[in-house]
């Protein structure tokens, strides 16, 4: 499922992040009865992919943090999260940042 954001002309140097999410659903949550994972697939609006693009993911109840960066196919993976609702933050050069909350 993608989750597109406001799209511009992409020959501005401001584009919006869209974030292909897997294995969560909305709200984001803990897949499992102990821990829960948060994987997804980073690419702007024209379906390229963003390598190292910056992710942060927070709990919104216990305010545990966890920053990474998507690998050269713009994926990334964050595993043995407490369930619960987490805030995912994307960020990379020449984008303006995508807020999942």
């Amino acid at each position: 499922m993608e989750e597109p954001v406001d799209a511009e002309p992409l020959d501005t140097r401001v584009a919006h992040l869209a974030l292909v999410r897997r294995a969560c659903g909305l709200p984001l949550q803990g897949q499992t009865a102990n821990t829960g994972a948060i994987a997804g697939v980073v690419s702007d609006p024209s379906g390229a992919l963003v390598p190292r693009a910056a992710v942060v993911i927070n709990s919104q109840g216990t305010g545990e943090k966890r920053d990474l960066a998507t690998d050269a196919e713009g994926n990334f993976l964050v595993q043995f999260l407490t369930p619960g609702n987490y805030d995912l933050t994307v960020r990379a050069a020449g984008f303006e940042p995508f807020i999942l909350n």
